[in-house]
């Protein structure tokens, strides 16, 4: 498998989309390098943005080995995360970045950059106010939730995706080092001393008043969705969705 680095990432996209245009200045950046607001946070895979005067693309591949913590990790993910792209694009378009290709010997999928987007949660801490937030995330969830339920699809359609999209090993990641590692559960903290802190700071000062877990619901009930989209925390105090989407200014 190839491993994309910023000096074979020009001669990689050249042999994958013969009208990709080097012959112009050419700024590639690894995601992560800017801060968390101009890029999210992101443990796991390596992702790239290449920009020229024409485009901009996001490459992102799915290492063997995740990118924070240096742990194996299952690399089927990135066909998972293209496959439930791809879907969720056919549903909801303006939603979803433009897929350009996918490299399934590589665990590649290059993508349209929406870096002119900011993520949300940084906006709203600032006291930003979006009016149409709450309509763009209920049309959004409720399209894909309906088109890819057992309300939409036959039977045999509906138990092929679930199977597809069966995700037992990587559900670990979200399930115990993102939600439950924020309210003080006993898991690992490999993910490093930035989420360590965040996980604290989180507990804190987010839901001062939630002070037993009791236990954790994915919400979603499409077989394809994202996992990180939306959940709901049951504890003593019942606790309404979390939403991580990005929108335009």
């Amino acid at each position: 498998m190839i491993k994309i680095t910023k000096e074979n990432i020009i001669p990689y996209l050249k042999a994958h989309m013969p009208d990709f245009d080097d012959s112009l200045p050419v700024q590639i950046s690894m995601v992560g390098e800017g801060t968390e607001e101009e890029d999210g946070d992101g443990y796991v895979n390596y992702i790239y943005r290449v920009q020229t005067p024409k485009e901009s693309l996001v490459l992102k591949q799915g290492t063997e080995i995740s990118r924070v913590s240096q742990q194996e990790i299952a690399t089927y993910r990135n066909r998972l995360e293209y496959n439930s792209m791809r879907i969720f694009y056919a549903i909801t378009p303006e939603y979803v970045p433009y897929l350009k290709f996918q490299d399934r010997e590589n665990n590649i999928f290059v993508m349209e950059d929406v870096s002119d987007l900011k993520v949300v949660r940084f906006q709203l801490n600032k006291n930003k106010m979006f009016p149409e937030l709450g309509r763009q995330c209920g049309e959004f969830m409720a399209k894909t939730e309906f088109c890819t339920s057992e309300y939409y699809l036959s039977r045999e359609q509906y138990r092929g995706l679930q199977k597809h999209f069966e995700n037992t090993e990587l559900r670990k990641i979200m399930e115990d080092q993102m939600f439950l590692d924020c309210f003080g559960c006993d898991v690992d903290y490999s993910l490093g001393k930035n989420f360590a802190d965040f996980a604290d700071q989180f507990t804190m000062l987010a839901y001062p008043g939630i002070s037993t877990m009791t236990s954790c619901k994915i919400l979603c009930n499409s077989p394809c969705c994202p996992r990180y989209l939306s959940f709901t925390l049951l504890s003593q105090h019942k606790v309404n969705v979390f939403i991580y989407v990005s929108i335009n200014d």
